[in-house]
């Protein structure tokens, strides 16, 4: 079922209460996330070496009815599935059904469960954009076949009416999905390959790209991936594992134990030239034995444009302009956002061993699922949908390149935007840190620890103010790329 609402304009600003957090700097001892200030896998020079890295970017000429094939395909596939295979009610479509979606009148705000709204969307996303984005278009004429696609989903391949929250989800999610695929697929082929890899790396990219892999397969003679020599870039890897504690209650009690591995991707120098999009990004993906979700947390920070402010042998500035992407779904809460932010990024040697980074940004949150203690809705919706403002503080101190510290802060307010949504308003913050040591060459153990706070705020029920606690111990292992 669904109710319908209209789109507002949403006002939101971070009010005198959200001051009060500072308070929780002085005595925390917290982890860090991928679209965070991460010193560990940030660890580069003041002043880099000339390139030793190249940006994978698409094939040179455009391929427009290519694209434009691939495109209704992705859009083919899974309409053809729903309506032959699954014989779904929603998918028997006709004339008077979306010629009924087309007025934005009848736009209602869906009522799916938490991971198919924030993660099959963004993902069916990602192939609208890499239909163009693998045949010779740019990061930005890429852009509106994700929007468009996404529209002609809604519109025409459904009976449903429109949902805002799937256009928003799949636009922004696709575009974010759609361009890290692209760049990592690219570097799978473009890294030198013996015949005994060359299988297991054409799987791996056509795995992350499959538009990319069309191309490859349906080519009498494949096109070589160009790559650009524009950009000092860096990528690292890092891999944990090890044991989380949990605790849903409110106080620190921890209560539940999970095993837990995490993948941190940071690709490119921050510091370095990143006018165009996504030469420098993060990617942190967790899984885990919740009993929620086995994928438990997916972020992604991709930088849209960036320009350095000042460089001295000793310090550097950047300014940029962040494109986020946050994905929760554990034993003690889910939520989602889509946001853009401000940045500014500093690093400074204090000494020859010690490093510091500090970041500090603010912007808006287009799109957040949050949770709501007294919403079932539907099929299964637990979530409020809202808009509003962030703003993300961040340190990280590196000794020796032996011992790393990060401390993260981040806080949000937004306020409602449909009418299905039980709370009116939500304060959410987390702090977060990690100290990581080094204890052989490229091997680490890391102890950390995240707090989470969700207040929710509600004319027709109690306020509700919740707070989860999460501690790691594990081991990791960094790969650079």
């Amino acid at each position: 079922m669904k109710r319908h609402t209209s789109f507002t304009i949403i006002n939101a600003a971070l009010n005198s209460k959200s001051v009060s957090i500072i308070f929780f700097l002085v005595n925390c001892y917290l982890f860090s996330l991928s679209q965070d200030l991460n010193i560990y896998n940030n660890q580069f020079k003041i002043a880099p070496a000339k390139i030793n890295y190249t940006v994978p970017t698409a094939e040179s000429k455009k391929r427009f009815w290519r694209a434009a094939g691939e495109w209704a395909l992705a859009q083919a596939i899974p309409w053809s599935s729903n309506r032959y295979i699954r014989k779904a009610e929603f998918a028997k479509i006709s004339i008077p059904s979306i010629r009924h979606n087309l007025k934005t009148n009848n736009w209602e705000w869906d009522d799916n469960k938490f991971l198919n709204n924030q993660i099959s969307h963004p993902y069916q996303g990602s192939l609208y954009f890499n239909s163009f984005r693998s045949n010779g278009f740019n990061f930005w004429e890429s852009v509106p076949a994700a929007f468009t696609g996404s529209l002609f989903w809604e519109t025409v391949c459904e009976t449903h009416v429109p949902a805002p929250n799937d256009i928003i989800n799949t636009t922004l999610g696709g575009i974010a999905f759609g361009e890290i695929s692209n760049r990592l697929s690219k570097l799978i082929l473009t890294k030198k390959r013996d015949k005994k890899r060359a299988i297991a790396r054409g799987t791996a990219a056509y795995i992350l790209n499959p538009m990319e892999g069309i191309n490859r397969l349906t080519s009498y003679k494949p096109a070589k991936i160009r790559v650009e020599n524009e950009s000092i870039m860096q990528a690292s890897l890092v891999a944990d594992a090890g044991q989380r504690t949990v605790s849903k209650k409110g106080k620190n009690i921890f209560n539940k134990k999970e095993i837990f591995g995490r993948i941190t991707l940071q690709f490119g120098d921050p510091f370095s030239d990143c006018k165009k999009p996504f030469n420098n990004f993060s990617v942190m993906a967790e899984v885990g034995n919740s009993d929620s979700a086995i994928a438990n947390t997916l972020q992604i920070e991709g930088i849209l444009y960036g320009k350095k402010i000042k460089q001295t042998s000793n310090a550097q500035h950047i300014f940029n302009i962040s494109m986020n992407y946050d994905y929760f779904q554990n034993s003690a809460f889910v939520f989602g956002a889509q946001s853009f932010r401000a940045n500014l990024l500093s690093q400074f040697s204090l000494s020859k061993n010690i490093k510091l980074q500090l970041k500090g940004g603010a912007g808006v949150i287009v799109l957040a699922a949050l949770p709501d203690k007294y919403l079932f809705y539907g099929e299964g919706r637990k979530y409020d949908y809202a808009s509003g403002l962030n703003i993300h503080v961040g340190t990280g101190i590196n000794i020796a390149n032996k011992v790393f510290y990060n401390f993260n802060f981040f806080c949000g307010k937004t306020k409602r935007m449909d009418t299905i949504s039980k709370a009116y308003a939500n304060l959410f913050y987390n702090y977060t840190s990690i100290l990581r040591i080094v204890i052989h060459k490229n091997v680490t153990v890391n102890a950390s620890s995240s707090n989470y706070f969700f207040d929710g705020f509600y004319k027709d029920y109690p306020n509700v103010y919740n707070h989860h606690f999460f501690r790691y111990v594990g081991l990791g292992y960094k790969i650079s790329l």
